[in-house]
């Protein structure tokens, strides 16, 4: 199948894209994002839960970020019940999704209870 002018420009403009893509996903990786910048902004992470899911981000409100590392941020939920810390983990990917939106790098989240 031979490709026109239009083909061949669509297919241009698309692997642009697909670099440009690339480019912001390398200088994401290379911006390194810090156990502070998480614990000063972890209420914007607790609002975007909040807007898609209420009960999730209630069960947030008493947590705290306590250590991040290799990609990993542990979160304390203090006082919480083995009911709250097991929705949390059922909805886990729902959080990270939150966490990506505020601060555009992917994390792992890991819950622990604190009493």
């Amino acid at each position: 199948m031979k490709l026109n002018f239009h083909h061949e420009n669509a297919l241009d403009n698309i692997a642009k894209g697909l670099f440009a893509v690339a480019d912001a996903i390398r200088k994401n990786n290379k911006s390194k994002l810090t156990l502070t910048e998480i614990r000063n902004s972890w209420e914007l992470v607790i609002n975007e839960v909040e807007k898609h899911n209420s009960k999730l981000g209630h069960f947030l409100e008493s947590s705290s970020p306590k250590r991040f590392h290799n990609q990993i941020l542990y979160i304390a939920i203090e006082g919480a019940h083995k009911f709250q810390i097991r929705t949390l983990e059922k909805d886990v990917q729902f959080i990270e999704d939150s966490v990506y939106k505020v601060f555009n790098h992917v994390v792992n989240v890991e819950f622990k209870q604190e009493k």
